[in-house]
């Protein structure tokens, strides 16, 4: 990777869940696997974009915090948005991101993960292609 690594955990951890999407596409037969590590690493590529920063408070306007990590976001919120981390970061990425293609990406990312994990495991090379597409489109965003 020609880019200098940021020296954030959930960086960390994005940079290891996108090598580890790489080579299991080289196995060719866990796409399923590929998605949900693509999906994965671009949660973590994300997390590492947004935080730290100050946001508002999701239901009292005009009351802001400073936030170090993203479970301490979630922590705070959680059960006031009444949504669990997908959820919050998703809401979080359509907030913050002013990139439409990464925004897209990441629903895209978000939409097949649960495809794959949860409804059915069989995924087609179009949506494999898709989901390798989608991780470097956020990766790019996120480490300029």
């Amino acid at each position: 990777m020609p880019e200098t690594p940021k020296p954030s955990p959930p960086f960390e951890h994005a940079v290891h869940n996108w090598e580890v999407c790489k080579e299991l596409h080289k196995l060719t037969k866990y796409g399923d696997w590929v998605v949900t590590t693509a999906f994965y690493s671009g949660m973590k590529f994300m997390e590492d974009t947004l935080f730290p920063n100050t946001y508002d408070h999701p239901v009292k306007p005009g009351e802001q915090n400073e936030y170090k990590t993203f479970n301490a976001y979630v922590r705070d919120f959680g059960k006031t948005l009444g949504a669990n981390k997908h959820k919050i970061m998703s809401d979080m990425v359509n907030a913050h991101i002013d990139d439409e293609e990464v925004v897209n990406s990441y629903e895209d990312l978000k939409q097949s993960c649960h495809t794959a994990r949860y409804i059915n495991y069989k995924v087609g090379e179009d949506r494999v292609k898709m989901a390798l597409e989608a991780i470097e489109t956020i990766r790019v965003f996120c480490v300029q």
